[in-house]
């Protein structure tokens, strides 16, 4: 069998996400976009 999967807060994946220097751009109810001074997008 496979180990289960990590369980990660939305907090958690919000405060990884900021320490890849991605910025919130916008968000719609509970979805968020995030990018980069690259230009690069992560929701």
């Amino acid at each position: 069998m496979s180990p289960k999967p990590l369980r990660r807060t939305a907090a958690e994946v919000r405060r990884a996400i900021e320490k890849k220097k991605f910025r919130l751009v916008r968000q719609s109810g509970s979805h968020q976009v995030y990018r980069n001074d690259a230009g690069v997008r992560t929701t």
